[in-house]
């Protein structure tokens, strides 16, 4: 699911398995025209539980769960704002 300021600024995106067992990975499908991203545009995550970084590209993504080393996410968007010295950089 995920949880936007009213002002769209603030985005957050969790991914749970519930499997207490076995890895689960899937496809996931990101709503990002409502989040203020156009399709081509790169955006990305910070895992608020790991603190990994994913850079993510379109609406559709992959991600993995484990139970016994990652059986969640809990990423905050970072939209890319611009290019400095040729990297992207994202606030």
């Amino acid at each position: 699911f995920s949880k936007a300021s009213r002002s769209g600024d603030s985005v957050v995106f969790v991914a749970v398995s519930l499997d207490p067992f076995n890895p689960q990975s899937s496809f996931v499908s990101l709503p990002v025209e409502e989040f203020g991203i156009t399709k081509g545009d790169p955006y990305e995550f910070d895992d608020l539980l790991s603190g990994e970084t994913f850079r993510w590209n379109g609406s559709r993504n992959y991600i993995a769960l484990d139970p016994h080393n990652r059986p969640a996410h809990i990423l905050l968007l970072r939209r890319r704002s611009g290019r400095l010295r040729g990297h992207d950089v994202f606030v």
